[in-house]
C-alpha cells in the first residue's frame, strides 16, 4: 500500500469515551426521545442536538454559538452525531431544541433520570444533601419577567445577592451534610473585620448575602 496516498484526519476524543459510558448507562437519549417532541423535518433530532449540549456542559462549557465548531474537534461518534450533522450544528438549531425541551414535561423528564440513576448505580440514599444554587446574569434582560410560556412560568431575573460573590467578599461552606455526628459552619471574611464564624443546622437551604448569612433553622439563630 502507498502510504502517500493517504490522508491524515485527527479527531479528538479526551474524555468524552468516559462520559458516554455514564451517558448511556442513564439512558439520557432514551429519556430525550421519550419526553422531547420530535419532528420528521428535523435534520438533527433533539436529542442528539440536546445530547451534544450535555457532553459541552460535562467537559467544555462552550457557548452556544460555538458549539459547532467545538464538536467538529471530535469525533462524531463520541459526541452523539452522525459524520454528516456536524455542520447541521448551529446555534439557531440548538436554540430551538433547547425551546422544545423548555416546553417539555421536564419535572417527569428529570424525576425519572433521578430514579434511574439511583436504581442503576444503586446509591444509597439514606444520607442526601439538597444544596441550593444561583445564577447571575450580565447583560440586559428586559423580557425575563415570569411571564408564562405555553402555560409554564418562565425565570424572572432581579437585582439579588448571587453566591458568585465580589472579590471583597469571600464567603467558603463547610461540612454541608444532614447525617448524625456532622456539622456545618460558615466562615465569613469582610475587608478589615476578623473572620466571623456562624453556626447552623444540618442540612438546609442557605442564602447568602456579601455582609450575612441567613439559612431556615429551626433552633438557632442565624448571623
Amino acid at each position: 500500500m502507498d502510504v502517500t496516498d493517504l490522508d491524515l484526519q485527527s479527531r479528538l476524543l479526551a474524555g468524552l469515551p468516559i462520559v458516554n459510558v455514564f451517558y448511556d448507562r442513564l439512558g439520557i437519549d432514551r429519556l430525550l426521545e421519550t419526553h422531547v417532541p420530535d419532528d420528521p423535518r428535523l435534520r438533527v433530532t433533539p436529542a442528539a442536538a440536546l445530547g451534544v449540549v450535555i457532553r459541552n456542559l460535562v467537559v467544555r462549557h462552550a457557548p452556544v454559538y460555538a458549539l459547532g465548531e467545538w464538536a467538529g474537534r471530535y469525533d462524531p461518534g463520541v459526541v452523539g452525531l452522525a459524520a454528516d450533522d456536524v455542520e447541521l450544528l448551529n446555534d439557531d438549531r440548538v436554540g430551538r431544541m433547547l425551546s422544545r425541551l423548555f416546553d417539555a414535561d421536564r419535572a417527569s423528564l428529570l424525576t425519572r433520570l433521578v430514579l434511574d440513576a439511583v436504581n442503576s448505580f444503586d446509591i444509597d440514599l439514606s444520607r442526601l444533601h439538597n444544596d441550593s444554587t444561583s445564577l447571575k446574569l450580565s447583560g440586559a434582560y428586559g423580557t425575563a419577567d415570569g411571564q408564562e410560556r405555553g402555560g409554564k412560568p418562565t425565570p424572572a431575573a432581579r437585582y439579588g445577592f448571587s453566591k458568585d460573590l465580589p472579590s471583597h467578599c469571600v464567603v467558603s461552606h463547610s461540612g454541608v451534610a444532614n447525617s448524625p455526628g456532622w456539622s456545618s459552619s460558615t466562615w465569613i471574611r469582610r475587608p478589615l473585620r476578623l473572620p466571623r464564624r456562624t453556626c447552623t443546622a444540618l442540612s438546609s437551604p442557605r442564602w447568602t448575602r456579601c455582609n450575612t448569612v441567613c439559612r431556615a433553622m429551626p433552633r438557632m439563630a442565624a448571623a
